[in-house]
């Protein structure tokens, strides 16, 4: 089994460090890198610099897919004029959180990034999958700048394996 949380993850941080700003959130996935945005609402708090995607969130850029509850994401506005930017600084994603990329999938409770810090947290029932393969616990850590994971379990990481097929 390749290692899952790195290439999953590093997808849902390319999935997230390339998203558009908040108000232009609807834009389609494409080979460009955009990423499109559904929910059954969205509040974009401007003095908070917050967006948030609440009920049946997905999100999607080239085959990586992000669903959850809700999606929160916080950004900052740099520059002004033509070069006024957003950047995402933080995401919380909340509530039956499941990233799908090529064949492997994590499952959560929750899941936060830094993106400043280039680090995920997930965390509650937190479930690894590739093909058959399985690993179980209850936080996920990963830094996505040294490819370091670590998951850790209230007693114990479970885990099964079987050969590729």
């Amino acid at each position: 089994m390749r290692s899952p949380p790195t290439l999953v993850l590093a997808a849902f941080a390319l999935l997230v460090l390339a998203g558009p700003a908040p108000a232009a959130a609807q834009a389609a996935a494409s080979a460009d890198g955009a990423v499109e945005i559904e929910s059954d609402t969205m509040e974009v708090i401007q003095d908070q610099q917050r967006a948030i995607f609440s009920g049946n969130v997905d999100a999607v850029r080239g085959n990586m897919r992000l669903t959850s509850d809700t999606l929160t994401v916080e950004y900052a506005e740099t520059g002004s004029g033509d070069g006024a930017r957003t950047e995402i600084r933080y995401l919380d994603a909340r509530g039956n959180v499941v990233i799908r990329n090529k064949g492997q999938t994590v499952e959560s409770d929750w899941a936060k990034m830094d993106v400043g810090a280039n680090t995920v947290v997930m965390g509650g029932n937190v479930v690894l999958k590739e093909g058959r393969s399985v690993i179980r616990g209850t936080k996920l850590e990963i830094d996505l700048t040294s490819g370091k994971s670590t998951l850790v379990g209230t007693g114990r990481v479970r885990g099964l394996f079987f050969p590729s097929d």
